[in-house]
């Protein structure tokens, strides 16, 4: 089934901040971006859209104006919900310290969002 991405994502403001993470690991660990295009007025260039135990995540850039920079640079990262979640964060970190990726079997229930399940 389709979702409207746009819908579940709003009321998601930044809670928490992912540090010292590239975008090629997030690409890794998550696969492609669920928005890969700069957003209005270019506040962030890539954005993760992440169903986690019944709650939905961001994971994106945030005014860095940039793509070159956003992909070859940055190492931080925020995290937007409607709840503070460090077990999110601390998940996203196993997920890439342990080189689990999209292509492995980590058994946690999670479900991210590509652009073809965007109406």
């Amino acid at each position: 089934m389709k979702h409207e991405v746009g819908d579940l994502i709003n009321g998601t403001p930044k809670t928490n901040t992912l540090r010292g993470v590239t975008y090629y690991e997030l690409v890794h660990t998550l696969g492609q971006p669920t928005y890969n295009e700069a957003s209005e007025l270019d506040a962030s260039q890539v954005k993760w859209v992440i169903e986690w135990q019944d709650e939905v995540y961001t994971i994106y850039d945030w005014k860095t104006y940039d793509r070159e920079y956003t992909i070859d640079e940055l190492n931080t990262w925020s995290i937007g919900s409607k709840m503070p979640s460090h077990a999110f964060e601390e998940a996203i970190i196993n997920l890439i310290y342990n080189n689990w990726g999209v292509n492995n079997d980590w058994g946690v229930n999670w479900k991210h969002y590509n652009i073809s399940q965007i109406k």
